[in-house]
């Protein structure tokens, strides 16, 4: 509420926030209030007031609900010191001693002595911030110096009103702690929460900020580094406890002592658990205790409400990228694309008898360093193969063709065990099956995807490969009969496929596209069932908790990012393949986590390579909790990012993409990017770079460029171009580009027109979301009637409306005469790939590649609104098409 002493009321106009072009958000009006109070000053955001109070009496800091009154957020003492005092921590705290409106900030102020002696002066300076929420910049000023204080630290902390047991609220530091931390290894960050501290280097995040979740009430506060300069000129590997004044990093964390409160310590100190010196409790950095030097930093506080953990987990993120606003440089995909696929090209070759690829070659020589053949996961051979048959057919190099088909041929005439479990890993020297190496869910289906792309390109050219289709179904029939009665798959099995290695299910949804795609091919009913029933566990099990769990082999069975970014593929496959919204839901549930694990800040990083010393961290992503090292593995992600944004209309997922199609690309050699290494399309295999400097494998392996390659190859085959940018902004209305109306002309595009009736294919009520009718109408040259016509491969198109932005589409897989045909957002599957056919007279049918049934004016209706069904072709004048 306002008091009646008010002085000024300021309004602000709605904020639109851009990254690269695109809209991010559009951040609501957010009236910023000015007043003094009876009980203090305040400044209001939204429908939140924080009020400042000077004394010794009352809350010094109050975030309270503006329509109740109702304190939310309380902070006892806001003026804290860390002292270093000879190798002891003192914890020294205050209060303001004058407050007061200056302009549109409110500004607290207040001297802190030492036991020591020493007197440090604050100054903190409130004000609304955009988009909601409060920000404060904070200077802290050495007044009197004494020689018993060598070094200090500032911290701020905030927590709720009426706060609970630590262990009560659920958490999001980015890719650090998610919810209570149930599944890291011993030893991570956040991974006791009987800990009092739990303070984290800002630099092993992807976005700086610490977000506490109450489920009682839905209440959520987030504490954030604004404008962070994360810098240092000491040795951040050390694990002393180092004093310099150039040191500008923050730590952000949660405590437990003297309540349950999120903080920000400047700069920053990491513990009780870190990632510097294990076998200590934490690792400090401080800033001298010198006259007159002074740390001059930002926090944002914000209050929030959601409905769970999900919920704030995605509101949280949000906001903060919108508030950090990352910078994304447009890249060249199509080098990207070209220099990837040619440098799996030129590292194939034959060891011991096998075609592969190495296992890993060298940095920056690019010397091949070890040669051994997986499946999937890190040495993604059959993937690899997979694009080099397809770039050799799609850009006539028949020498990735031969190499591609050599390699496949090899895995579908060996790998299968005699129960249909593949085999993952192949030695050269001596050759043989890796027989201490168990098949993980993961690397299977990694694999075995490739080889059923294999299999449908070849069918679409009319030369299907048996071989390959039956080493499919293999695994598909293997999957079927080892399925655990609650729907499940355990995370690895024997050799043999006789039995499990390990029990856990976590990993059940990477089984999901691989049976759903192996079903529609092959029209076997067993596979989707199947799907379905993993689909349901991975529901109740993965989706509800929000348990991504496991997704690398290579790390414990741990929360990590591509257990989320699976999930996200595996929950979109079952929306495509079933419509059901609720897998679209858990969709976006899996992506927004997913998300949090790419960096969306930078920082300069001290390193021999010149891919750090030029781009920082930008583009790359952690891999997984209980460390800090990251990749680019993220880049598999864009076509998933893409599809998420075409079936929601979310602009900030195509932000996402974005960053995805480009950033993620920086760390890569291509032309125009040299970055010191021995051919174009190597790049670095894993990193950490959350010390402030280079630390790495000096390695590649062949899934750094099949991530990239791969859904650039996917956005090229499914929308007709690899660049998102050129998807996004043209021919489909984009974020920034208004749609058309009934009244706009539509833009250059094809009508189609029946022959029988002379009417054109129409979205019938210009409906935009998916399950939206076509129908015949009066053709009028609008939006509504026009098709953006792509090609896919053999003869084969994908037809999308200008207005609608979605692809005409083989309802419920139909295929039977009569089966219905609707819009649904683009997704590549045969149901949405027509063939035309011409037959003279500026006439085509137009041939449903799934069905195998024509377009047709049903019931050789002649009026505007005629239904249009399929049906058997018949070479009648209701199935001819006039593409105009």
């Amino acid at each position: 509420m306002m008091f009646a002493s008010a002085r000024r009321r300021i309004g602000r106009r709605p904020l639109l926030v851009t990254v690269a072009g695109g809209v991010v958000a559009a951040l609501a009006a957010w009236p910023l209030h000015v007043a003094a109070a009876a009980d203090g000053d305040l400044l209001r955001s939204g429908g939140y007031e924080l009020v400042l109070n000077s004394g010794a009496t009352g809350q010094p800091v109050v975030v309270r609900d503006a329509a109740t009154g109702a304190a939310v957020l309380v902070e006892q003492q806001p003026l804290q010191l860390i002292i270093k005092s000879g190798t002891n921590p003192v914890d020294v705290n205050g209060r303001y001693t004058s407050v007061g409106l200056e302009g549109d900030q409110l500004v607290g102020t207040g001297d802190v002595r030492t036991p020591g002696g020493s007197v440090f002066r604050f100054r903190d300076s409130y004000r609304v911030a955009q988009g909601g929420g409060f920000s404060a910049s904070r200077t802290v000023t050495v007044v009197t110096a004494s020689a018993a204080d060598q070094g200090f630290n500032s911290r701020f902390t905030i927590g709720a009103a009426n706060p609970r047991p630590l262990q009560d609220y659920q958490f999001l530091a980015p890719g650090l702690w998610y919810d209570r931390n149930r599944n890291v290894p011993a030893g991570a960050l956040a991974s006791n929460m009987n800990d009092n501290y739990m303070y984290f280097r800002e630099m092993r995040m992807p976005l700086p900020f610490v977000m506490m979740h109450d489920p009682a009430g839905g209440l959520d506060v987030s504490l954030a580094h604004q404008n962070p300069r994360a810098a240092s000129p000491v040795d951040e590997g050390s694990g002393a406890w180092l004093v310099n004044g150039a040191i500008t990093h923050a730590a952000l964390g949660a405590q437990r002592v003297p309540s349950t409160k999120l903080a920000i310590v400047y700069p920053g100190m990491e513990g009780e658990k870190n990632y510097v010196n294990r076998a200590a409790a934490w690792v400090r950095r401080s800033n001298p205790v010198t006259v007159g030097y002074t740390q001059s930093y930002e926090f944002r506080i914000r209050a929030a409400r959601t409905a769970d953990f999900g919920a704030a987990v995605r509101d949280a993120w949000r906001y903060h990228w919108a508030m950090q606003n990352p910078q994304i440089a447009k890249v060249p995909v199509d080098r990207v694309y070209r220099s990837s696929v040619d440098v799996l090209a030129s590292y194939t070759s034959t060891w011991g008898g096998a075609p592969g690829l190495p296992f890993s070659v060298n940095l920056p020589d690019g010397t091949v360093k070890e040669v051994s053949y997986q499946m999937g996961f890190v040495g993604q051979q059959i993937p690899a193969a997979y694009l080099m048959l397809r770039d050799g057919y799609l850009n006539n190099r028949p020498d990735n063709v031969t190499k591609g088909r050599q390699i496949l041929d090899f895995w579908a005439n060996n790998s299968s065990a005699p129960s249909g479990l593949p085999r993952t890993w192949y030695d050269v020297n001596p050759p043989g099956w890796r027989g201490f190496y168990p098949t993980y869910l993961r690397i299977a289906t990694d694999g075995m995807e490739g080889i059923l792309k294999a299999c449908r390109l070849m069918r679409s050219r009319g030369t299907p490969v048996a071989p390959w289709e039956n080493y499919a179904r293999r695994f598909g029939d293997w999957l079927v009969t080892h399925q655990n009665a609650d729907g499940s798959y355990y995370r690895s099995y024997n050799l043999a496929g006789t039995g499990p290695d390990n029990q856990a299910k976590y990993n059940t949804h990477n089984a999901v596209p691989f049976l759903l795609e192996l079903s529609a091919y092959t029209g076997d009913a067993r596979y989707r069932t199947a799907a379905l029933r993993a689909g349901e566990f991975a529901w109740q099990n993965v989706h509800l908790p929000a348990a991504y769990v496991g997704g690398t082999p290579d790390n414990n069975n741990v929360t990590d990012k591509e257990a989320s970014a699976l999930a996200l593929r595996a929950f979109l496959s079952l929306y495509d393949h079933t419509r059901d919204a609720r897998w679209l839901q858990a969709a976006q549930r899996a992506g927004d986590f997913a998300e949090t694990w790419a960096y969306a800040w930078n920082y300069p990083v001290a390193s021999s390579r010149a891919a750090y010393t030029k781009y920082g961290v930008r583009g790359q992503s952690l891999i997984a909790t209980g460390h800090s090292a990251m990749d680019t593995w993220h880049s598999s992600s864009l076509y998933d990012y893409y599809r998420l944004y075409r079936a929601t209309n979310d602009p900030h997922y195509l932000a996402y993409a974005r960053l995805l199609a480009n950033e993620a690309k920086l760390t890569t050699q291509y032309p125009g990017n040299p970055l010191g290494y021995a051919r174009d399309g190597l790049l670095e295999e894993a990193i950490g770079l959350a010390d402030l400097r280079y630390g790495g494998v000096s390695l590649w392996l062949p899934w750094n460029s099949v991530a990239h390659a791969e859904s650039l190859a996917l956005l090229r085959d499914t929308y007709g171009n690899m660049d998102i940018d050129v998807l996004a902004g043209s021919p489909i209305p984009g974020p920034t580009t208004p749609e058309p109306t009934a009244t706009t002309p539509a833009p250059a595009g094809r009508t189609i027109t029946n022959r029988h009736s002379n009417l054109c294919l129409d979205d019938f009520n210009g409906i935009s979301t998916p399950g939206a009718e076509v129908r015949q109408w009066t053709c009028n040259g609008l939006a509504f009637q026009s098709w953006d016509i792509t090609p896919v491969s053999d003869g084969y198109y994908q037809i999308r409306n200008r207005h609608s932005g979605l692809c005409l589409d083989n309802k419920d897989w139909g295929t039977a005469s009569g089966a219905p045909v609707q819009q649904w957002t683009c997704n590549g599957q045969t149901v949405q790939q027509w063939g035309l056919t011409p037959i003279g007279d500026a006439y085509s049918t137009l041939t449903n590649r799934h069905s195998g049934l024509c377009l047709d004016n049903y019931n050789w209706g002649t009026a505007a609104g005629a239904e249009v069904r399929q049906w058997s072709c018949n070479d009648l004048a209701t199935q001819h098409w006039r593409v105009a």
